[in-house]
């Protein structure tokens, strides 16, 4: 195949890739679980499983760990933790002796929400170890050198917007 043919069908890929947009599948997934309510899991986006994952991760920790974990804001971080709370999936609160810092950590729902959230991340990784199996090691090393420059290419187009 033509070296320009292939860079084309690369970048079709990669097109491909960055509009796939899994949130619903991973959603979905979760939804379709018989262990939660319904009502607990309805309106819930990755964004809040992100939030829900990184906070199960830290253990009992400061919503302001969680924002330095995650790419959102404190104010959307913020705003998901409190959905979270009135939802029962987080509980939050001050420590003795330290009321400026709100701390949050998981309940027992929250719990299941992010042990089946962690399943589906598991099966996705054991998909791509299978894919990856199929490349020697400089394969992958050439695929990571490029991965890396064309998000190098990424990052400074969006800093100069």
């Amino acid at each position: 195949m033509k070296r320009k043919t292939v860079i084309e069908i690369i970048k079709d890929e990669l097109d491909l890739f960055n509009t796939y947009n899994n949130d619903q599948e991973i959603l979905g997934f979760i939804k379709e679980s018989d262990q939660l309510d319904s009502r607990l899991t309805s309106g819930l986006t990755t964004s809040d499983l992100k939030v829900l994952s990184t906070a199960d991760q830290l253990g009992e920790t400061k919503i302001s760990d969680i924002v330095d974990q995650v790419p959102l804001t404190q104010g959307a971080v913020s705003k998901i933790i409190s959905k979270l709370v009135r939802r029962g999936i987080v509980a939050k609160f001050h420590q003795l002796g330290n009321h400026k810092d709100s701390f949050v950590k998981l309940t027992e729902s929250g719990t299941g929400i992010n042990n089946i959230y962690r399943h589906y991340h598991k099966q996705e990784e054991a998909e791509f170890k299978k894919i990856s199996e199929s490349f020697s090691k400089d394969d992958l090393e050439k695929i990571t050198k490029f991965l890396k420059q064309v998000n190098e290419i990424r990052k400074k187009k969006s800093k100069k917007q």
